[in-house]
C-alpha cells in the first residue's frame, strides 16, 4: 500500500526524520518546486493529492527565499534585464521614531509569493503604499487588494487549510510596520501579523504583537507552515510563536479575531538589551531542517528549536545585531549573514554545524570589509543565497553567493577552506576562513541576490538591480581559487556583469524568477517584470 508518507518522499517534500522516530514531515520540502503528481497506474492505489494544490490553483513559491530552507528563487532564466511590465505601487507614510516619513514601492525583503491558477501565474506582494495585492503575473495586472494600517516590509507566506472553507483555504500571512496612530508601549493591541484569504483578498485573522524591553512590535519576518495543523511566526519584539494553522481555532482576544498560540520561545537575553540599547529585533525568517527550526535574532544569537518540544535546543552567540536569515543546505548545516554593529568584529558570512554544541560548530567564517554607508558599519544585512536547488547531479562546486555593505558580490565555497583564519566576529577565536572563488563590485546593498537556472545571479542593490553571469571554468583558476564538485573535478568561477536595470534607483527587495521573467519592487514606487 502507497502511504502518504511514501508518496511526500517521493516528491523529496519529507526532508528529514528523527534518530529517535518517525519524525515530522516538512510539507513543502527544499526542492525546486512541488512537482507534478505521479499518475496512479489502474492496479495502483491512487496516490494523496498535493498537499499545496487547492482546486485550480498551486502553490509555487511559499515564502521569502521559496522554501522552508530558504534556497529556492524560482524556476528559469533570464539573459537582460529588459522592462515587460510595471506596476505602479505608490508611496505611503508610517512613523518612525517620532517623525513621519514616506516610503514608495517595496523594500526590505519585499519579495512576493508565486503561484498557477487555472494556468495563470499569479503573485502576491505586499508594499509600501499599505497595500496587499494580488496580481496576475502577465502584465502584472491587478486582481484585488487589501488595506493595511502600515507599510508592509516583510515577505509574506501562505498555505493550506484543509479544513477551511474554499474561499479560505488559501490563506496568505503578512506582517507589518506597528500601524500609523500605534505606540509601542502605549498600545495594548498591535495587529503587525495578519490572515488574509487568497482567493478573496479579505481579512481572517489578526495577531497582537506584544510588548517586550524591545523598542518595536513590528513584523518583518516571513512564517513557516510546519504542517500538523501549525505555524511558526517570529515577531520584532523577540519572540516566536507556534500557531494554530487551523482558522476555526482564531478566536476574539483583546477586540479582535487572533490564532490560537500553542507555544512560545524567548529569542533573547534579559541581558541582550543592556547590550543592545534595546534592539533586540527578530527581522529573520526562520529556516527548518527537519524537526528543528533555525532564525538569527538582531539580540546576536542565531538559535536553533526543537519544533516537538518547542523549546531552544541551540545558541550561537555572535553579538552583533543580525538581520539576514538562516540558510539551510543539503548537507544540514547552517550559513548566516552577520551585519558589523555592537561587536568588536567583523561582519561577513558563516557556516555552523548544528549538529555540535553551539561553541564548537563553527565549520568557517568569512569576514567582508568595514565600510559605512548611511547607516551601515559593514558586514552583511541580507540573507545570502546558495545553488543546492540549482546545481543538477552535483555538476559544480557547492557554492554561497552574498551582497555586503563594502559593494562587493562574493562567490564562496560552502565546502572548502582557504587555509587562512581570523577571528570571529567578538574577536575572541580564530575560525577557518573558506575559500573564495570570486567577487566582483556592484555597489553597497543591504539585499538578497537570487540565483537561476542558468548559472545567472540577479543582485539588488542601492545604485540598480544587476544580472551577473557565473561561468563554472573546469580546471581552471576563474577570479580566485578554485573548488571540487562532488566527484573531485576542479572548478574556478568567473563573474561577468551583464547588465543593470535602473543604476540610479534603489532596489532593496529579494526578486523572484518564474519562467523568463524576473519580478522585483523597487524603493521608486514599482513593481517591474524583466527579463
Amino acid at each position: 500500500m502507497t502511504t502518504r508518507r511514501d508518496f511526500l518522499r517521493a516528491l523529496g517534500i519529507i526532508t528529514a526524520v528523527t534518530a529517535t522516530g518517525a519524525g515530522s514531515i516538512s510539507i513543502l520540502g527544499c526542492s525546486k518546486g512541488n512537482g507534478q503528481i505521479p499518475k496512479a497506474e489502474d492496479d495502483k492505489p491512487k496516490l494523496p493529492p498535493n498537499p499545496w494544490v487547492d482546486g485550480d490553483t498551486e502553490v509555487l513559491m511559499s515564502t521569502f527565499l521559496g522554501n522552508e530552507c530558504r534556497r529556492f528563487y524560482g524556476k528559469g532564466d533570464v539573459s537582460r534585464l529588459k522592462m515587460k511590465s510595471k506596476f505602479r505601487l505608490g508611496c505611503s507614510e508610517s512613523t518612525v521614531g517620532s517623525r513621519r516619513k514616506s516610503f514608495c514601492g517595496a523594500g526590505w525583503t519585499g519579495t512576493p509569493t508565486v503561484y498557477l491558477e487555472a494556468g495563470k501565474v499569479m503573485l502576491v506582494l505586499g508594499g509600501y503604499d499599505q497595500y496587499l495585492r494580488k496580481f496576475e503575473a502577465d502584465g502584472l495586472k491587478e486582481v484585488w487588494k487589501y488595506k493595511n494600517d502600515d507599510i508592509m516590509k516583510g515577505a509574506g507566506s501562505v498555505y493550506i487549510d484543509t479544513t477551511a472553507a474554499e474561499p479560505n483555504r488559501i490563506v496568505l500571512l503578512q506582517g507589518s510596520r506597528l500601524g500609523n496612530g500605534n505606540s509601542v508601549q502605549g498600545s495594548k493591541v498591535i495587529p503587525s501579523f495578519r490572515a488574509i484569504s487568497y482567493r478573496t483578498g479579505k481579512e481572517i485573522w489578526k495577531f497582537n504583537v506584544p510588548k517586550s524591553v524591545c523598542y518595536s512590535r513590528d513584523n518583518d519576518s516571513s512564517p513557516l507552515y510546519l504542517g500538523d495543523g501549525m505555524l511558526f511566526n517570529a515577531v520584532e519584539s523577540g519572540f516566536g510563536f507556534f500557531l494554530s494553522s487551523k482558522i476555526s481555532d482564531a478566536a476574539m482576544l483583546d477586540g479582535i479575531n487572533q490564532p490560537k498560540v500553542l507555544g512560545k520561545v524567548k529569542l533573547f537575553e534579559d541581558s541582550d538589551a543592556a547590550k543592545h540599547g534595546n534592539n533586540i529585533v527578530v527581522e529573520a525568517s526562520p529556516a527548518r531542517m527537519g524537526d528543528r527550526l533555525f532564525i538569527a535574532s538582531g539580540a546576536g544569537h542565531i538559535y536553533g528549536i526543537d519544533i516537538k518540544k518547542m523549546a531552544i535546543d541551540y545558541d550561537y552567540y555572535t553579538g552583533s545585531d543580525i538581520d539576514g536569515s538562516t540558510v539551510v543546505t543539503k548537507d544540514n548545516k547552517v550559513i548566516a549573514t552577520i551585519e558589523k554593529q555592537y561587536i568588536p568584529g567583523k561582519g561577513g558570512v558563516l557556516k555552523l554545524d548544528p549538529s555540535k554544541p553551539a561553541e564548537d560548530s563553527v565549520e568557517w567564517f568569512f569576514p567582508t570589509k568595514n565600510t559605512t554607508v548611511a547607516e551601515w558599519q559593514g558586514g552583511i544585512i541580507g540573507t545570502a543565497a546558495i545553488n543546492d536547488e540549482y546545481n543538477p547531479n552535483n555538476e559544480y562546486p557547492a557554492i554561497w553567493v552574498t551582497l555586503a555593505i563594502d559593494g562587493n558580490l562574493y562567490v564562496g565555497s560552502q565546502h572548502e577552506l582557504s587555509g587562512e583564519t581570523t577571528l570571529d566576529t567578538l574577536n575572541k577565536k580564530k575560525c577557518a576562513v573558506p575559500k573564495l572563488l570570486a567577487k566582483i563590485y556592484v555597489g553597497p546593498s543591504i539585499g538578497t541576490p537570487i540565483i537561476t537556472s542558468g548559472n545567472k545571479i540577479v543582485a539588488p542593490t542601492y545604485n540598480g538591480l544587476h544580472l551577473v553571469q557565473m561561468e563554472f571554468v573546469k580546471g581552471k583558476k576563474g577570479d580566485g581559487e578554485t573548488a571540487k564538485n562532488a566527484a573531485g573535478v576542479e572548478y574556478g568561477v568567473k563573474l561577468k556583469k551583464l547588465e543593470t536595470f535602473h543604476s540610479d534607483t534603489s532596489f532593496e527587495a529579494t526578486p523572484v524568477v518564474w519562467n523568463d521573467t524576473v519580478y522585483c519592487s523597487s524603493r521608486d514606487g514599482y513593481l517591474y517584470a524583466l527579463g
